[in-house]
């Protein structure tokens, strides 16, 4: 008779084994439910459509949002009151061009089905636009906004481009998650340029505003660097639109427009969305475009302000993965509403601090709710786009959804420019604040998802 001594703890050896064996499978489970790619359709292109969000988020923070603003007004024009009404006119012209750029461009990429090819063009466009940029100095304005304006324009038309993949990358149970996973990749890659920039602020000293310029060619290199696996192993299986080719590149955008247009009671709750869309954008890109100078206008300096967009940008990663869990449980005007309702609190704190020299500490705080708001409705508001969209015409569509964006950039900071310089910040921020309560009462009234994603399906909506 043969015996088994216990091990420790007083369990026999083979009972032992035959339990880890039969939690082995349970932890297996458990384990792949934290693999964000476990049920995409295509996991090898989704992390590679990925990794472009990770490269364009050094334009979005360094040029846009954080360091080239304030080297435009410090430096460039030498004027801190015109140079903020200055960039924001040069930021609504180039919002202007995208507004009348992106659908077409996205209606050519679906015709002919080139939607990668394209998407190499604006990349290629944005990153030498913005190495160029290193080169500007004091009263090379039209120079800088020549520069700024096609380094703008490219990115934001390679934004619609890479976010038309979404669709074919994900599905109506999963596109919340998906959508998540790319702002997530973009803002990780955004908190380590920030902690490169802070550490070469530190290491070389650059405590002068016009010493900045090779930030700026990191913000250029980033972008090349990890642009190049999108750009060489993202696959596009959208079918093309015109596959013969019977209409030319200059009739084919308008064209595919015009029918679209023809089919625009097929697609009410997606115009009813993006003229919402359009509404609370003007909130986000208002802070994107002044956030680094409201930072700036409290007393923080070089060093600080990189620490504080670095906090805004962590908090936006957060605030994207927990828009990965929440919005294909609960929906997508439910989690929209949630972000809208943390901009109107972090708003109306922004507008009860001083105009100036208020606490630090207190914009340090808020700043959480900023980038809390941002990474929610950013990705939601993507993905909400990606389920009320039929796949013959995702490129188009997420053309639409650019130029609502570009279009909140053209009228928000322009807007708030002149008030924040007639009136102080204070009142930008109340106006700010309606703009969330007016677009959260116009979500409940006019977006049905059910019927959203029934168009998107070429089925009938079913009554709840």
């Amino acid at each position: 008779m043969v015996t088994h001594r216990p091990l420790p703890g007083g369990v026999p050896g083979r009972v032992r084994v035959t339990l880890i064996a039969a939690l082995l499978p349970s932890a297996r489970v458990n384990l792949s439910r934290l693999n964000p790619l476990r049920d995409a359709v295509r996991p090898k292109d989704t992390f590679v459509w990925g990794l472009f969000e990770t490269a364009n988020h050094s334009f979005t923070l360094l040029i846009i949002t954080l360091l080239f603003p304030i080297y435009f007004r410090e430096v460039v024009v030498g004027d801190a009151a015109q140079g903020k009404s200055q960039w924001g006119i040069i930021y609504g012209i180039s919002s202007a061009i995208i507004v009348l750029l992106s659908p077409i461009v996205g209606a050519i990429a679906d015709a002919r089905g080139i939607k990668r090819q394209l998407l190499a063009v604006t990349a290629i466009g944005c990153i030498l636009a913005t190495g160029g940029l290193v080169f500007v100095h004091r009263g090379h304005v039209f120079e800088t906004a020549v520069l700024f304006v096609i380094g703008n324009v490219c990115f934001v038309l390679g934004e619609n481009l890479i976010a038309s993949f979404l669709p074919q990358l994900s599905n109506s149970s999963n596109v919340g998650r998906i959508s998540a996973l790319g702002w997530a990749m973009g803002y990780g890659g955004g908190v380590i340029v920030l902690m490169l920039t802070g550490g070469i602020i530190f290491a070389m000293g650059l405590k002068n505003v016009a010493q900045w310029q090779p930030l700026f060619g990191l913000a250029a290199g980033w972008f090349l660097i990890f642009s190049i696996p999108t750009l060489l192993y993202l696959r596009d299986t959208d079918p093309p639109g015109d596959p013969q080719r019977k209409l030319n590149l200059l009739t084919c955008g308008f064209t595919r427009l015009g029918e679209t247009l023809k089919q625009s009671a097929r697609f009410k709750v997606l115009g009813r969305f993006l003229a919402v869309f359009l509404l609370y954008s003007t909130v986000v890109q208002t802070i994107i475009v002044f956030g680094g100078q409201i930072a700036q206008d409290y007393g923080f300096k070089q060093l600080d302000l990189v620490l504080f967009v670095l906090q805004l940008t962590f908090t936006t990663l957060v605030g994207a993965l927990i828009t990965g869990v929440l919005q294909d449980r609960i929906g997508s005007v439910r989690t929209i509403m949630i972000a809208l309702a943390v901009w109107l609190v972090t708003c109306i704190g922004m507008a009860m601090l001083p105009e100036k020299d208020g606490p630090q500490w207190a914009v340090w705080v808020l700043g959480n709710g900023l980038g809390l708001g941002m990474g929610m409705i950013g990705t939601s508001s993507r993905a909400t786009v990606g389920l009320f969209t039929p796949q013959d015409k995702t490129a188009e569509f997420f053309g639409l959804w650019g130029l609502t964006l570009k279009l909140a950039g053209f009228l928000g900071p322009p807007i708030f420019g002149l008030l924040a310089a007639q009136f102080g910040n204070r009142i930008g921020f109340i106006t700010l604040s309606c703009v969330c309560v007016i677009s959260a009462v116009l979500l409940v009234w006019l977006i049905d998802e059910k019927a959203g994603l029934a168009a998107a399906r070429q089925e009938p909506a079913r009554s709840a």
